[in-house]
């Protein structure tokens, strides 16, 4: 079973047994008794993320940068259904109260009321922490510096001043230089790209 996800490819061949061996872009991910969509699998999976995206991967750059690109993408589509199920929502049971006449303005008030209700539960469920990829926060990308001009780190932060993201004590023969995002998902794709070119010593990871 082959599927096309956003550019790259998810496939499951079967082998002896009845077990699939699912793969993304030739390499596995999992195993299980039907087939699977690897990357759906990745994209519910933070430390399969780790592994694929990072400088140990055995994806080749570009396949890394397309899961990457899949992923964002995934992201952001969850934040337009949500909205959309939200209005849809508002729309149907307001419509709703507006035809039925005999209701009355009790009536109306209560359906109205319910739309409410039935709005503010999606909007939680859009709702994200600051330091979610879906996060329409404004995110700063900056680069770490000793104060010697040594390279640290790549990295990204939401706070209003960038240099709070560590404490005093830390930033002590420190600087930064940072560069404005609109959302943290461009900031995230910055930082990513940065740690491909040159990934500092207290880079962990790839973000």
């Amino acid at each position: 079973m082959a599927a096309d996800t956003r550019e790259a490819i998810s496939f499951s061949s079967e082998i002896a047994g009845g077990t699939y061996l699912n793969q993304y872009q030739n390499t596995i991910v999992s195993e299980s008794n039907s087939p699977v969509d690897a990357f759906q699998t990745i994209s519910n999976s933070k430390s399969l993320q780790n592994n694929l995206l990072g400088s140990e991967s055995d994806l080749s750059s570009e396949s890394r940068s397309r899961l990457y690109k899949g992923l964002i993408g995934k992201a952001n589509e969850k934040i337009g259904m949500a909205t959309g199920r939200a209005l849809l929502t508002i729309e149907a049971v307001v419509s709703g109260a507006a035809s039925l006449n005999a209701v009355g303005r009790l009536g109306v008030g209560l359906l109205s009321r319910g739309a409410a209700k039935a709005s503010a539960s999606v909007v939680e469920e859009v709702a994200v922490h600051g330091n979610s990829l879906k996060s329409f926060k404004p995110t700063w990308g900056y680069k770490l510096f000793s104060e010697d001009g040594t390279f640290l780190k790549n990295g990204i932060t939401s706070k209003l001043v960038p240099e709070t993201r560590y404490t005093k004590a830390f930033m002590q023969g420190k600087y930064m230089e940072a560069i404005p995002f609109p959302n943290r998902a461009a900031a995230y794709e910055w930082e990513f790209m940065q740690n491909t070119i040159q990934r500092g010593p207290l880079n962990l990871n790839m973000y």
